[in-house]
């Protein structure tokens, strides 16, 4: 006797049946088409179930993308009642911003002086998350997913003045420089 023989001879005594499930000379009766129409509907089901998931996810992620994006000089503050009087500064902000100032070149003499930076602003622009650096001609940064070109402010008191010598340059609303290398 073959294998092929003594394997379907066991799996007549285990299950009564010598035709394997798989091969074609097995006829659908009516409860194998009534379980397989089942499993297609649960499969279905199943799918259906994914894509809404998938969906609800991507949603969930295009608004909270849109709530972090969203313009705060336009937004209504949330607390109406008027809160501690803002600190004001021992200097004098000047009212337009002083003109953009680049660091001079093999050691020259500035063109005009500049004021002395403050420690706070460089702590400031040491810790500004910069994920590009695109130099050239029309020098840009990308910070925290938006490019910035140079001349355009950054926060509320840097304005990115380009980039000069392997190193980005910043000022401040009163002119003074601040350098960081990437």
């Amino acid at each position: 006797m073959s294998k092929i023989a003594e394997a379907l001879a066991k799996a007549k005594e285990r299950t009564g049946n010598t035709t394997a499930p798989f091969l074609p000379g097995q006829i659908p009766t009516e409860t194998t088409r009534a379980k397989a129409k089942q499993d297609t509907l649960r499969k279905a089901a199943h799918h259906e179930r994914k894509w809404l998931i998938l969906l609800s996810i991507t949603a969930l992620l295009a608004a909270a993308l849109f709530w972090t994006n969203r313009d705060t000089a336009t937004a209504k503050p949330l607390r109406t009642t008027p809160g501690p009087a803002p600190i004001k500064s021992p200097e004098p902000e000047p009212s337009a911003p002083a003109a953009l100032a680049l660091p001079p070149r093999n050691g020259a003499a500035p063109a005009f002086p500049t004021p002395e930076p403050r420690t706070d602003t460089y702590r400031t622009v040491n810790e500004l998350v910069i994920s590009a650096v695109l130099p050239g001609e029309k020098p840009r940064i990308m910070h925290q997913g938006r490019i910035i070109n140079a001349g355009e402010d950054i926060t509320a008191e840097l304005i990115f003045a380009g980039i000069q010598d392997g190193q980005i340059v910043f000022n401040d609303r009163r002119g003074a420089i601040y350098l960081r290398r990437y």
